[in-house]
């Protein structure tokens, strides 16, 4: 099997049952030496559900996160610790 070609069949699936066909077909979606649980810990749910549900609302939630983290720096630069009484 190729990866190009898995690849194709993939990108070329019209539904995820068309998908999980491609997988089951080619002996790869039942096969557990090929998966692994997300970031490697069993009922990682909390993860994928976390999400945002439209590329718009991730774009936003990643700047927020890159402000957050560069307020965070400059307080923590600045020897104040975020989350004590002297935090602004």
């Amino acid at each position: 099997m190729q990866d190009k070609q898995l690849l194709d069949e993939l990108l070329a699936a019209e539904t995820e049952e068309a998908a999980l066909e491609i997988l089951t077909k080619k002996g790869l979606l039942n096969d557990e030496k090929r998966w692994r649980f997300l970031g490697d810990m069993p009922n990682n749910q909390s993860i994928v559900h976390n999400q945002q549900t439209t590329a718009a609302a991730a774009l936003v939630e990643k700047v927020t996160n890159a402000i957050d983290a560069i307020l965070m720096r400059k307080v923590r630069a600045d020897g104040i610790d975020p989350r004590g009484p002297k935090a602004p």
